[in-house]
Parts: C-alpha cells; sequence; structure tokens
C-alpha cells in the first residue's frame, strides 16, 4: 500500500501542479523519490528560440573548461581543479527535464531577476546543489550544480545573459 509519506507527497505534488498551473505558467513541478521533474508545455516556435546564454561572473579560481551546443541545449563546465560548475542551458519545450538529488535537500524558491527559481540545497557536504529557474520570455530553462552556497549560485544565475546573435 502507500505510506502516508508518499500520499503527503502526492497531495504536494498536486498543490504545486495546481498552483503552477493557475498563474498560466507553462511548466509544472513534480517530485519522485530523489527526483525532481520540470514538465514544460511549449507555446512558442522553437526555431526562434536561442540558448547561447552566458553567466557573466563565475567565483575566483573557476576556468571555462568546456562548452558543449547542441540545437535545444548548451552545457559550460566551469573547474577551479578541484570542484566543478555545470552550467546548462535547455529549450523549454514540451517535454520533461529531469533533476536527481541526493537522499536529503530542501528547496527554496528564490528571486532571479524577473524570474523565480528553486535552490536545491543538499544536507551533505558530499552532494552538490543546485539552482534551476525559467526564463518563460526567453523560453528556456538553466541549471547550475556546484558545490555552492546559495548565494553564489544565486550571483551566478543573476549574471546569465543571452550573446548577441
Amino acid at each position: 500500500g502507500v505510506s502516508d509519506e508518499n500520499i503527503e507527497i502526492i497531495e504536494l505534488s498536486k498543490q504545486y501542479q495546481d498552483v503552477y498551473l493557475d498563474e498560466r505558467r507553462r511548466w509544472i513541478r513534480e517530485f519522485s523519490e530523489n527526483k525532481v521533474f520540470y514538465r514544460f508545455f511549449a507555446t512558442e516556435d522553437l526555431s526562434k528560440i536561442s540558448v547561447d546564454f552566458v553567466p557573466q561572473w563565475i567565483p575566483d579560481g573557476y576556468m571555462m573548461e568546456q562548452v558543449e551546443t547542441g540545437y535545444a541545449t548548451k552545457v559550460i563546465l566551469y573547474s577551479n581543479g578541484e570542484n566543478q560548475i555545470i552550467f546548462i542551458c535547455n529549450i523549454a519545450d514540451s517535454g520533461t527535464k529531469e533533476l536527481v538529488m541526493g537522499e536529503n535537500f530542501q528547496i527554496k524558491e528564490v528571486r532571479i531577476g524577473d524570474s523565480y527559481g528553486d535552490f536545491y540545497e543538499e544536507a551533505s557536504a558530499e552532494e552538490s546543489n543546485g539552482l534551476t529557474w525559467i526564463d518563460e520570455k526567453a523560453g528556456v530553462v538553466f541549471s547550475i550544480t556546484g558545490y555552492l552556497d546559495e548565494e553564489t549560485m544565486v550571483q551566478i544565475a543573476e549574471s546569465v545573459t543571452q550573446n548577441e546573435k
């Protein structure tokens, strides 16, 4: 049978769904064990959407190591020799983006400019934290993962700009 805890989570995800759809947002957040799913409902013409975004600020000591750009995704890897920061920009098209977290994490809503984001803080220092936010005007979803605190991650997020065509 379904345990009380699971029922609570199901209720919680129902609430989230209601909240997000009420606000006419084109996405839903759902939870399943240590996974978080973002589901998107695209309305724009995807060919007009660019994923060419880049943070203008990165903490001291980190260098850009690798950049991969595809049609719908851009990934930038930064490293300071021991830790990495991974920046990802995806087209928020119809479909699901999955975030896998550790055993114990807390979610906190944060503001990134005009957008709202979710900061995922791991209870264990061995697990990296994450920040995910959606720019509905641009039609993209961003995520940053790394061994960084909330303030640092938000600072990176607020520095993200689109490269001019």
